[in-house]
Protein backbone atom coordinates (compact mmCIF):
# COMPACT_ATOMS: atom_id res chain seq x y z
CA UNK A 1 0.00 0.00 0.00
CA UNK A 2 1.54 3.75 -1.10
CA UNK A 3 0.08 4.86 2.28
CA UNK A 4 2.78 3.15 4.87
CA UNK A 5 5.95 3.00 2.03
CA UNK A 6 8.54 0.50 3.20
CA UNK A 7 11.74 1.95 0.60
CA UNK A 8 12.90 4.08 3.77
CA UNK A 9 16.24 4.96 3.73
CA UNK A 10 17.83 4.79 7.94
CA UNK A 11 16.53 8.08 8.71
CA UNK A 12 13.03 7.33 7.70
CA UNK A 13 12.64 9.41 4.31
CA UNK A 14 11.42 8.17 1.33
CA UNK A 15 14.20 6.29 -0.78
CA UNK A 16 14.86 8.39 -4.36
CA UNK A 17 14.88 6.92 -8.06
CA UNK A 18 16.35 7.55 -11.19
CA UNK A 19 14.04 6.35 -13.01
CA UNK A 20 10.25 4.96 -11.81
CA UNK A 21 8.06 3.24 -13.85
CA UNK A 22 4.01 1.16 -13.25
CA UNK A 23 1.38 0.05 -13.90
CA UNK A 24 -0.67 0.99 -10.69
CA UNK A 25 -4.20 -0.48 -10.55
CA UNK A 26 -6.93 1.87 -12.60
CA UNK A 27 -8.88 4.01 -10.06
CA UNK A 28 -8.18 2.14 -7.12
CA UNK A 29 -10.85 2.72 -3.92
CA UNK A 30 -8.99 1.91 -0.64
CA UNK A 31 -6.08 3.90 -1.54
CA UNK A 32 -5.18 5.08 2.08
CA UNK A 33 -7.39 8.56 1.40
CA UNK A 34 -7.93 9.15 5.55
CA UNK A 35 -4.18 8.87 6.63
CA UNK A 36 -3.33 11.67 3.18
CA UNK A 37 -3.35 14.63 5.41
CA UNK A 38 -1.43 13.23 8.02
CA UNK A 39 1.47 12.15 5.51
CA UNK A 40 5.13 12.39 7.23
CA UNK A 41 6.13 12.13 3.43
CA UNK A 42 4.12 15.03 2.34
CA UNK A 43 2.91 13.29 -0.99
CA UNK A 44 -0.55 14.29 -1.52
CA UNK A 45 -1.31 17.61 -0.59
CA UNK A 46 1.18 19.47 -2.55
CA UNK A 47 -1.19 21.01 -5.15
CA UNK A 48 -3.82 22.34 -2.67
CA UNK A 49 -5.96 19.12 -3.20
CA UNK A 50 -6.38 15.48 -1.79
CA UNK A 51 -7.15 12.87 -4.76
CA UNK A 52 -10.65 11.44 -4.32
CA UNK A 53 -11.30 8.66 -1.84
CA UNK A 54 -12.73 6.46 -4.90
CA UNK A 55 -9.80 7.22 -7.42
CA UNK A 56 -6.11 6.75 -6.26
CA UNK A 57 -4.97 7.37 -9.80
CA UNK A 58 -3.46 11.09 -9.08
CA UNK A 59 -2.32 9.09 -5.43
CA UNK A 60 -0.06 6.97 -7.04
CA UNK A 61 0.95 8.87 -9.57
CA UNK A 62 1.80 11.69 -6.76
CA UNK A 63 3.70 8.77 -4.78
CA UNK A 64 5.88 8.04 -8.14
CA UNK A 65 6.96 11.49 -8.36
CA UNK A 66 7.73 11.93 -4.81
CA UNK A 67 10.29 9.21 -4.88
CA UNK A 68 11.56 10.33 -8.47
CA UNK A 69 14.94 11.54 -7.86
CA UNK A 70 15.17 15.81 -8.86
CA UNK A 71 16.32 14.95 -12.22
CA UNK A 72 14.53 11.52 -12.73
CA UNK A 73 11.63 10.62 -14.83
CA UNK A 74 8.42 8.58 -14.09
CA UNK A 75 6.43 6.60 -16.41
CA UNK A 76 2.96 5.08 -15.68
CA UNK A 77 -0.05 3.42 -17.75
CA UNK A 78 -3.44 4.82 -16.45
CA UNK A 79 -6.72 5.00 -17.21
CA UNK A 80 -7.90 8.02 -19.42
CA UNK A 81 -10.11 10.10 -16.56
CA UNK A 82 -7.07 11.13 -15.28
CA UNK A 83 -6.56 13.48 -18.81
CA UNK A 84 -10.45 14.88 -18.13
CA UNK A 85 -12.24 14.29 -14.38
CA UNK A 86 -12.73 17.57 -12.85
CA UNK A 87 -12.87 18.73 -9.09
CA UNK A 88 -9.55 17.83 -6.66
CA UNK A 89 -8.47 15.82 -9.67
CA UNK A 90 -8.36 19.08 -12.42
CA UNK A 91 -6.41 20.71 -9.25
CA UNK A 92 -3.57 18.43 -9.11
CA UNK A 93 -3.19 17.84 -12.93
CA UNK A 94 -3.13 21.65 -13.37
CA UNK A 95 -0.26 21.98 -10.94
CA UNK A 96 1.47 19.15 -12.55
CA UNK A 97 1.20 20.83 -15.93
CA UNK A 98 2.17 24.03 -14.22
CA UNK A 99 5.29 22.81 -12.98
CA UNK A 100 5.99 21.40 -15.92
CA UNK A 101 7.01 17.92 -15.50
CA UNK A 102 4.38 16.18 -18.34
CA UNK A 103 6.60 15.38 -21.00
CA UNK A 104 4.44 13.01 -23.05
CA UNK A 105 0.88 11.55 -22.84
CA UNK A 106 0.52 9.08 -25.04
CA UNK A 107 -3.22 7.45 -25.71
CA UNK A 108 -3.48 3.97 -26.64
CA UNK A 109 -6.48 1.36 -27.55
CA UNK A 110 -8.93 -0.16 -25.62
CA UNK A 111 -8.24 -4.18 -24.78
CA UNK A 112 -4.90 -4.39 -24.24
CA UNK A 113 -5.07 -5.93 -21.13
CA UNK A 114 -6.62 -9.28 -19.96
CA UNK A 115 -9.02 -7.69 -16.67
CA UNK A 116 -10.19 -4.73 -18.71
CA UNK A 117 -11.65 -3.12 -21.97
CA UNK A 118 -10.95 0.64 -21.14
CA UNK A 119 -8.45 2.57 -23.23
CA UNK A 120 -5.58 3.29 -21.50
CA UNK A 121 -2.88 6.24 -21.36
CA UNK A 122 0.78 5.93 -20.60
CA UNK A 123 1.76 9.57 -19.08
CA UNK A 124 5.04 10.35 -19.29
CA UNK A 125 6.69 12.90 -16.42
CA UNK A 126 10.34 14.38 -16.21
CA UNK A 127 12.23 16.73 -13.38
CA UNK A 128 14.86 17.65 -16.01
CA UNK A 129 13.35 18.00 -19.80
CA UNK A 130 16.11 19.28 -22.26
CA UNK A 131 15.93 22.83 -22.62
CA UNK A 132 13.81 22.94 -26.20
CA UNK A 133 11.29 20.67 -24.02
CA UNK A 134 10.89 22.93 -21.03
CA UNK A 135 6.83 24.63 -21.12
CA UNK A 136 6.33 21.87 -23.67
CA UNK A 137 3.56 18.53 -23.48
CA UNK A 138 4.11 15.79 -26.37
CA UNK A 139 0.16 14.19 -27.41
CA UNK A 140 0.75 11.09 -28.92
CA UNK A 141 -2.56 9.46 -30.70
CA UNK A 142 -1.72 5.56 -30.71
CA UNK A 143 -5.36 4.94 -30.11
CA UNK A 144 -6.40 5.09 -33.89
CA UNK A 145 -6.48 2.08 -36.52
CA UNK A 146 -3.04 1.25 -37.50
CA UNK A 147 -1.39 1.89 -34.47
CA UNK A 148 -1.79 -1.35 -33.46
CA UNK A 149 -2.77 -5.15 -34.19
CA UNK A 150 -6.78 -5.57 -34.00
CA UNK A 151 -8.11 -9.14 -33.03
CA UNK A 152 -11.50 -10.09 -31.78
CA UNK A 153 -10.81 -10.47 -28.19
CA UNK A 154 -7.91 -8.39 -27.66
CA UNK A 155 -5.71 -5.67 -29.33
CA UNK A 156 -1.83 -5.52 -29.46
CA UNK A 157 1.29 -3.63 -29.84
CA UNK A 158 3.81 -5.38 -32.10
CA UNK A 159 7.62 -4.07 -32.44
CA UNK A 160 6.33 -2.02 -35.15
CA UNK A 161 3.23 0.29 -33.66
CA UNK A 162 6.06 0.37 -30.40
CA UNK A 163 9.08 1.98 -32.30
CA UNK A 164 6.43 4.47 -34.30
CA UNK A 165 5.56 5.68 -30.52
CA UNK A 166 9.29 5.68 -29.23
CA UNK A 167 10.06 7.67 -32.87
CA UNK A 168 7.78 9.99 -32.56
CA UNK A 169 8.83 10.85 -28.64
CA UNK A 170 12.26 11.24 -29.76
CA UNK A 171 11.52 13.70 -32.52
CA UNK A 172 9.05 15.46 -30.07
CA UNK A 173 7.47 17.48 -33.25
CA UNK A 174 3.81 17.36 -35.22
CA UNK A 175 3.36 14.38 -36.77
CA UNK A 176 -0.30 15.10 -38.81
CA UNK A 177 -3.30 12.75 -37.15
CA UNK A 178 -0.35 11.21 -34.56
CA UNK A 179 1.39 13.76 -32.98
CA UNK A 180 0.80 17.31 -31.16
CA UNK A 181 3.39 19.38 -29.29
CA UNK A 182 1.48 21.70 -27.09
CA UNK A 183 2.45 24.78 -25.11
CA UNK A 184 1.50 25.47 -22.00
CA UNK A 185 -0.65 28.18 -22.97
CA UNK A 186 -2.70 25.80 -25.35
CA UNK A 187 -3.50 23.77 -22.61
CA UNK A 188 -4.16 26.32 -20.35
CA UNK A 189 -6.42 27.76 -23.02
CA UNK A 190 -8.45 24.07 -22.81
CA UNK A 191 -8.89 24.45 -18.98
CA UNK A 192 -6.22 22.35 -18.08
CA UNK A 193 -7.73 19.28 -19.96
CA UNK A 194 -5.52 17.02 -21.33
CA UNK A 195 -7.65 14.84 -23.45
CA UNK A 196 -5.74 13.78 -26.89
CA UNK A 197 -8.46 14.20 -28.74
CA UNK A 198 -8.38 18.17 -27.78
CA UNK A 199 -4.26 18.34 -29.14
CA UNK A 200 -4.57 15.48 -31.94
CA UNK A 201 -7.46 15.24 -34.49
CA UNK A 202 -7.29 11.72 -35.65
CA UNK A 203 -10.25 12.33 -37.82
CA UNK A 204 -9.29 15.54 -39.70
CA UNK A 205 -12.07 16.38 -41.73
CA UNK A 206 -11.97 19.96 -44.23
CA UNK A 207 -14.38 22.63 -42.52
CA UNK A 208 -16.95 25.09 -44.85
CA UNK A 209 -17.27 28.47 -44.21
CA UNK A 210 -21.07 28.96 -42.75
CA UNK A 211 -21.77 31.45 -45.62
CA UNK A 212 -21.34 29.25 -47.82
CA UNK A 213 -22.65 26.18 -46.11
CA UNK A 214 -25.84 27.86 -45.67
CA UNK A 215 -25.90 29.00 -49.65
CA UNK A 216 -25.80 25.82 -50.51
CA UNK A 217 -28.59 24.52 -48.69
CA UNK A 218 -30.77 26.95 -49.60
CA UNK A 219 -29.46 26.30 -53.55
CA UNK A 220 -30.90 23.24 -53.85
CA UNK A 221 -33.48 22.84 -56.68
CA UNK A 222 -36.97 22.23 -55.38
CA UNK A 223 -38.22 18.17 -55.89
CA UNK A 224 -42.15 17.72 -56.26
CA UNK A 225 -44.51 18.33 -53.50
CA UNK A 226 -45.13 14.82 -53.17
CA UNK A 227 -41.59 14.33 -52.23
CA UNK A 228 -39.36 15.07 -49.51
CA UNK A 229 -35.47 15.60 -49.63
CA UNK A 230 -32.79 15.35 -47.75
CA UNK A 231 -30.25 17.90 -48.60
CA UNK A 232 -26.75 17.75 -48.22
CA UNK A 233 -25.40 21.43 -46.67
CA UNK A 234 -22.10 20.95 -47.49
CA UNK A 235 -21.93 19.92 -51.07
CA UNK A 236 -23.19 21.12 -54.33
CA UNK A 237 -26.90 20.17 -55.35
CA UNK A 238 -25.84 17.47 -58.01
CA UNK A 239 -24.51 14.17 -56.24
CA UNK A 240 -27.50 12.57 -55.50
CA UNK A 241 -28.61 8.96 -55.01
CA UNK A 242 -31.48 6.85 -56.10
CA UNK A 243 -34.46 7.40 -54.11
CA UNK A 244 -33.69 5.45 -50.71
CA UNK A 245 -37.31 3.78 -50.44
CA UNK A 246 -39.10 6.13 -48.34
CA UNK A 247 -39.67 8.73 -50.57
CA UNK A 248 -36.74 10.64 -49.92
CA UNK A 249 -34.34 11.59 -52.34
CA UNK A 250 -30.76 11.73 -50.46
CA UNK A 251 -27.87 14.29 -51.44
CA UNK A 252 -25.25 12.50 -50.28
CA UNK A 253 -21.80 14.87 -49.88
CA UNK A 254 -18.52 11.82 -49.52
CA UNK A 255 -16.20 15.08 -49.35
CA UNK A 256 -16.80 15.21 -45.28
CA UNK A 257 -17.36 11.21 -44.52
CA UNK A 258 -19.01 10.10 -42.16
CA UNK A 259 -19.85 13.73 -40.40
CA UNK A 260 -22.98 14.57 -42.96
CA UNK A 261 -25.11 17.28 -42.25
CA UNK A 262 -28.48 17.03 -43.22
CA UNK A 263 -31.24 19.37 -43.46
CA UNK A 264 -34.26 17.70 -43.70
CA UNK A 265 -37.05 20.04 -45.22
CA UNK A 266 -40.49 18.93 -46.01
CA UNK A 267 -42.55 20.09 -49.42
CA UNK A 268 -46.19 19.66 -48.97
CA UNK A 269 -48.88 20.09 -51.76
CA UNK A 270 -49.36 23.65 -53.02
CA UNK A 271 -46.42 25.19 -50.97
CA UNK A 272 -44.15 27.73 -53.14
Amino acid sequence: MIAEPRLLDPGGRLISYDRVIANPPFSEKDWGRDIATGDAHRRFSRYGALPPKSKGDFAFLLHMLAVTAAEGMTGVVMSNGVLSRGNSEAKIRRGLVEDDLFEAIIGLPPKLFRNTQIPVTILVLNKNKLPERRGKVLFVDASRKGCFREERARNFLDPEHVRRITAACRAFEDEERFAHVADLAEIEANDWNLGISRYVDGNARPTFPMSATLSSACAQPRLPATRRRSACMACSPGWATPDDGDGARRLDCRKIGRNRFLANTADSAGRG
